[in-house]
């Protein structure tokens, strides 16, 4: 008897805890420019000058500051640009607070909830770059398009490993669906017909059981039916056997 259960990856998103979009609160056109691209900024920092052109009256030139403290991520003006009120003119983002983000399928979103451990990799799950998460909250809500919730990771490490960065993609594995069983490999399970059935060790010698197999996955089966537990089932030989014949078994 084993503890069987189905493993399920999805894609994720390193994303920033901190994000902030700056938003033009006047019309005019941009005359100063005080940060470049990707430098540090800290809130209620002034990052550009918008100067209205108003040909009527005249107006103080407005100072656009930073929302939140972080990095200026992008910049979407330049010098001489002109902006209206509303307009989207930078983003502002802090890259050492960060967490994780996946969408979920619509058949799991009951089974992966918040408190479910998985583990967090890039590139192939045997990679050494592994590092454990608990699901933080899913959202209620399917998205309509897609039929899919997001859920927030967090890192289960206070301070994430060093390799995690803001912006990468990796992915994240957690069980679901778990249950004890009988799970043996694929090549143990023959066939009378349409009847599967395993070869086991009873008194020493072979004998056949009748089995109702379940999922395969990876080279193994989950066998629903035709086994007890203590049954000792003959998954590869030495030779080939017969019903009756004797038997040496070697665990592996």
């Amino acid at each position: 008897m084993n503890e069987i259960h189905d493993l399920v990856r999805y894609p994720v998103r390193i994303i920033s805890r901190v994000d902030a979009v700056v938003l033009s609160e006047t019309d005019g056109v941009v005359r100063r420019m005080f940060v470049p691209l990707g430098a540090k900024v800290k809130r209620g920092q002034y990052l550009l000058e918008i100067t209205n052109t108003d040909p009527v009256f005249q107006y103080q030139p407005f100072r656009v500051v930073s929302p939140v403290s972080g990095v200026l991520g992008s910049i979407d003006v330049s010098l001489g640009s002109r902006v209206t009120r509303g307009q989207k003119i930078a983003f502002v983002t802090d890259p050492t607070q960060i967490r994780a983000q996946m969408e979920l399928v619509s058949s799991h979103a009951g089974k992966l909830k918040a408190g479910t451990l998985g583990t967090f990799f890039l590139g192939e799950p045997s990679a050494e770059q592994k590092a454990s998460v608990r699901i933080k909250g899913v959202s209620p809500f399917l998205d309509p398009a897609l039929g899919t919730a997001t859920a927030e990771l967090e890192f289960t490490d206070k301070v994430p490993p060093s390799w995690i960065r803001l912006g990468a993609v990796g992915q994240a594995e957690f069980e679901i669906n778990k249950h004890t069983g009988f799970r043996i490999k694929e090549e143990a399970v023959r066939y009378a017909g349409d009847q599967p059935y395993v070869r086991w060790v009873q008194d020493g010698k072979v004998a056949r059981a009748e089995v109702e197999v379940g999922k395969k996955d990876s080279g193994f089966v989950e066998i629903e039916k035709g086994l007890t537990e203590g049954m000792v089932v003959i998954e590869r030989s030495s030779a080939t056997l017969k019903d009756g014949a004797a038997v040496t078994v070697q665990q592996q």
